[in-house]
């Protein structure tokens, strides 16, 4: 892999107190007619306690894969869970009223099971949602989002082909 970040594009992600820096990266991307980033977006900060573009780089990668990459699978999961125990318990909703219609009101116990059933799925499902709400919150995030996909532009540029 070859590193082809120009210099402007390193130091404008890494020194956000200097404007000029800020000026020649727009003056780069327009020659090379690429988007800059909208006027006013601050460059990402960085710790002073690392010493290279190395350690930021893996430090950086390794945190979007353990916390945002993982975080979209397990929602993902979750997502899938909830649809699947949501059909459960459609079915198993229509498969009482039916059974409620055959019958004519008369007690059976297997109507008893079931409504015990669809009780516990709905608890299920309740639990599922406030989980998935909790992901959602996170993943939605606009700054989150935002770094990331700028720190991902950015390794995009400086590992090219």
């Amino acid at each position: 892999t070859k590193l082809c970040a120009t210099a402007d594009d390193v130091m404008y992600w890494l020194d956000p107190r200097n404007p000029d820096l800020r000026q020649r990266y727009l003056e780069h991307m327009r020659d090379e007619m690429v988007e800059p980033e909208p006027e006013g977006t601050p460059p990402l900060a960085v710790s002073a306690s690392f010493g290279t573009i190395s350690e930021y780089f893996f430090l950086a990668m390794r945190t979007l894969h353990l916390g945002l990459l993982s975080s979209f699978t397990v929602f993902n999961e979750l997502a899938r869970h909830h649809h699947m125990s949501k059909n459960e318990q459609d079915l198993r909703e229509g498969e009482i009223a039916r059974l409620r219609q055959m019958g004519g009101g008369a007690p059976n116990p297997l109507l008893e099971q079931m409504e015990a059933e669809i009780a516990k799925f709905r608890e299920m499902n309740a639990a599922i949602t406030r989980f998935l709400h909790c992901y959602q919150t996170q993943l939605l995030d606009p700054d989150l989002l935002s770094l990331a996909l700028r720190y991902y532009r950015l390794v995009s540029r400086w590992l090219g082909a």
